[in-house]
């Protein structure tokens, strides 16, 4: 009996590692669908469409005003200590702020508001577009905390295989990055009520009750850890995306287009950086809450150093490649190619930077915002060093280096922040 279940067990661990190359795959279907509209949009419908990733992207930085962190921190050891009902209720009160912060950001854009060079409709949508995303993480995050991967590989699977099909499809028949990021939203939505049927279904009390004590229970949050949690997310989120805002508001749309494409070298990294902190995050808070500090640095050094280097020896063949592409598939986008050599450099980092989650599990959100915050102006004032602190000439390359700098000051704090962490 004991060796059946151990078999038993066994296969069903061996199943779930299935979840890397289902969850790469869906990674790549998203660059494949970015790809793919910048050849069907023109460059001037590109930099529209980026500009509204990036407004998306910026919304989901707030992360339901750090709920979602709190979340995805808190409902792992929940489901352990058999507190299931307690953890869905924080998952419902994710979805209600974030509904209320898009309903606020909509609000905005009716009255005028706008950024990153849209017009205050686009603006609207992006800001829908951004609230989908974030859903769908929040509705995705109870089968990550139950250590089923492959459960969550599958629901992106799914969602980056239809956004790239039907988005791409209205793409071609409108050529509106409106109309392509009103599709792209539409899906999320859609996807995110299965992944919720399904979170409801292992409830003990329906969903309306649900959502009703979650609604009740608001102004008993732990307010303080959410907001300290949020503000993590937006210093890091300034530090990884400071260069896209700059270069969004400072430079041409054709310009700027050049620099979004380029960027798709970052978006890889940090999405593969995702699917492996799938697996790693929770790893790290279960050691961390059976062993402590030290067994969990052990875990995030490995994989910090291990990608590190493994990202060095990847980044030289995947250059060639893409350069190689560039030039065969995307002629319009040609002065992307001087961006690659810098950019590859940032993504080795980014894909090997686990060290703030550790902070995150051990409880360390106000020495991490201490780092981003040090490492921001510290990158900020060598960069307007390097400008000669002028911006009028600035180009592709200068706002580059400013990602470079960025990247690598928060890289080193945060590492040695960790390493004082775990001897603490």
């Amino acid at each position: 009996m004991r060796v059946d279940l151990h078999r038993s067990l066994t296969a069903s661990r061996l199943a779930q590692l299935w979840y890397v190359p289902l969850l790469g795959t869906a990674m790549i279907l998203m660059l494949l669908r970015t790809l793919v509209l910048a050849r069907i949009l023109d460059v001037d419908g590109f930099a529209k469409f980026s500009g509204a990733l990036l407004v998306s992207g910026t919304f989901c930085m707030l992360n339901c005003l750090g709920l979602l962190q709190l979340l995805q921190r808190e409902l792992p050891i929940q489901l352990v200590r058999g507190r299931g009902t307690a953890g869905h209720i924080l998952l419902a009160q994710c979805v209600i702020v974030a509904a209320g912060c898009a309903v606020l950001g909509v609000a905005a854009a009716l009255a005028g508001v706008s950024a990153a060079g849209l017009s205050p409709t686009l603006f609207g949508i992006a800001v829908i577009h951004g609230c989908s995303q974030e859903v769908f993480l929040v509705a995705t995050v109870e089968s990550r905390s139950r250590g089923q991967p492959l459960q969550f590989a599958r629901q992106n699977f799914v969602r980056s295989i239809s956004i790239l099909t039907l988005g791409s499809l209205v793409a071609v028949a409108t050529r509106s990055a409106m109309w392509t990021l009103t599709t792209e939203a539409a899906l999320s939505f859609g996807l995110t009520h299965q992944a919720l049927r399904m979170v409801w279904a292992r409830s003990v009390a329906p969903p309306g009750a649900i959502y009703g004590l979650a609604f009740r229970r608001l102004g008993q949050l732990s307010w303080s850890s959410a907001t300290s949690l949020m503000v993590v997310t937006m210093v890091g989120f300034v530090v990884l995306n400071a260069d896209r805002w700059v270069a969004a508001q400072f430079l041409t749309p054709s310009v700027f287009a050049k620099y979004a494409f380029a960027w798709t070298v970052l978006l890889v990294a940090q999405a593969s950086q995702a699917i492996i902190n799938t697996s790693i995050y929770p790893l790290l808070a279960r050691r961390f809450a059976g062993s402590g500090p030290g067994a969990a640095y052990r875990v995030c050094s490995y994989a910090s150093l291990g990608l590190l280097v493994g990202g060095a020896i990847l980044a030289l063949p995947a250059f060639l490649l893409i350069d190689a592409a560039i030039v065969r598939w995307f002629p319009a986008y040609d002065g992307a190619r001087t961006l690659l050599p810098i950019f590859f450099g940032i993504a080795v980092l980014r894909v090997s930077d686990f060290w703030s989650s550790f902070l995150i599990i051990t409880r360390r959100e106000r020495t991490l915002i201490a780092i981003n915050l040090a490492a921001a102006i510290v990158a900020a004032a060598v960069w307007f060093l390097w400008l000669g602190f002028s911006m009028q000439a600035m180009g592709l390359r200068d706002v580059a280096v400013l990602a470079a700098l960025l990247t690598g000051s928060a890289y080193a704090g945060s590492a040695l922040g960790a390493l004082r962490g775990a001897k603490a």
